[in-house]
């Protein structure tokens, strides 16, 4: 897995690409920290690029929201791949997390 962070004002958008499992949740917890030290407010996972996602990586993501809310900062999800999108349904938690159609729209949200 690879993520690119590009940095907005107080926000960060996390541009994740390949499989998101047990073997690359630990990158995905540095980069979420990366932001959250550098005074992130907005935390955006860009997630078209996401080609598989484990119940690992769902796990995960649920425990860096919380983290994020902790701190002050929120977390969302924009532009989700179809397998994304498939397992939040199959697991029935696209309640549970902010997820935008796009991370311009997230972007306006943050501001």
């Amino acid at each position: 897995m690879q993520i690119e962070i590009e940095r907005r004002d107080r926000s960060a958008v996390l541009r994740i690409k390949g499989r998101l499992d047990l073997e690359s949740v630990a990158r995905l917890t540095e980069s979420v920290q990366q932001a959250l030290n550098e005074s992130a407010r907005y935390i955006i996972l860009h997630m078209i690029d996401v080609t598989d996602i484990s119940s690992t990586g769902i796990g995960r993501i649920l425990q860096l929201s919380r983290e994020c809310e902790n701190r002050g900062a929120s977390l969302c999800l924009a532009d989700n791949s179809a397998v994304v999108d498939y397992v939040l349904d199959l697991a029935r938690l696209k309640d549970i997390f902010q997820i935008f159609p796009s991370v311009e729209e997230a972007l306006q949200k943050a501001s």
